[in-house]
């Protein structure tokens, strides 16, 4: 049997993590800004789709993940560490919907450039064992 299964689609897309459905890992890459933030209406509504949050922000992709981790399940966004502003909104999304972060990851496209996106592994608050 396969080991992993692959889904293709915006995770809070109900039709690509069903509604009971539970996963050791689950990965996403959201779109990285706000509306406000330069939307070109010339361009392709497939592309605003992918780089606008047209259809919800990190903080809904945090929390339809944290519905959907298995215990001890890992949540793995790629999500921009600059400007900290948007650090910043991972760590709120990730607040509200009960995750904690358990490592970052900062991504350097060019050396001695500063990072531009960031890797950001969680856990559900619930799945931590007590100390």
């Amino acid at each position: 049997h396969n080991r992993f299964d692959l889904r293709l689609g915006d995770l809070r897309d109900p039709n690509v993590l069903g509604g009971d459905e539970m996963f050791d890992l689950i990965t996403g890459t959201p779109p990285y800004f706000p509306p406000d933030s330069g939307l070109d209406a010339s361009q392709h509504p497939q592309k605003q789709a992918c780089r606008f949050e047209l259809r919800g922000s990190v903080a809904d992709y945090c929390a339809t993940a944290s519905q959907h981790l298995s215990p001890g399940g890992l949540f793995v966004l790629a999500f921009p560490m600059n400007p900290p502003f948007q650090q910043e909104r991972v760590e709120k999304g990730a607040e509200e919907a009960g995750l904690v972060m358990v490592r970052r990851r900062p991504v350097v496209f060019r050396e001695g450039k500063e990072p531009l996106l960031g890797l950001y592994a969680m856990v559900r608050r619930d799945h931590v064992p007590d100390d």
